[in-house]
């Protein structure tokens, strides 16, 4: 599971947009080098269809086309919830500038704009779910311990 932000181009209609192309080269290269000193050791790669940067050390992961971005984080990624958040609203507002897409929060149901500006709504709803799942893990855990100790198969 991840925490996601979405971007498209206001100007089209998405259900017009048949297949994606990679973004401009430009475009490409002005994201990776914004990027850059916010996300040390990240690993961009452009092909035919998009382009992607993963940072192994926070689970981001931001895939752009010509049309649309996305940007994900992995919840168990962060122990400090507000750092994330800014690194995620950091990336998406380089997106956003660098590109002319816009951006939007499905998990707070507002645009990136609109969210950004009440991060500590943000950050609380990502630390809500990553708390959860942490404790899922956890029950999960004491669960195969159990079975393991009684002698019980999975």
């Amino acid at each position: 599971m991840s925490y996601d932000l979405t971007f498209s181009d206001p100007r089209l209609d998405p259900d017009a947009v048949n297949g994606d192309t990679a973004p401009a080269a430009e475009v490409w290269r002005r994201v990776v080098e914004c990027v850059g000193p916010h996300l040390a050791n990240v690993e961009p790669s452009l092909n035919d269809a998009y382009g992607e940067l993963s940072h192994e050390e926070t689970g981001i992961h931001l895939q752009l086309t010509a049309t649309t971005a996305s940007i994900s984080m992995a919840y168990w990624h962060f122990e400090e919830p507000a750092n994330a958040i800014r690194v995620l609203y950091l990336l998406a507002g380089i997106v956003e500038q660098e590109t002319g897409l816009v951006g939007t929060d499905p998990q707070m149901g507002m645009s990136v704009q609109q969210a950004g500006q009440h991060l500590d709504l943000v950050v609380s709803a990502y630390a809500n779910v990553a708390a959860m799942f942490a404790r899922r893990a956890r029950t999960e855990a004491r669960i195969a311990a159990r079975r393991a100790s009684r002698g019980d198969a999975p």
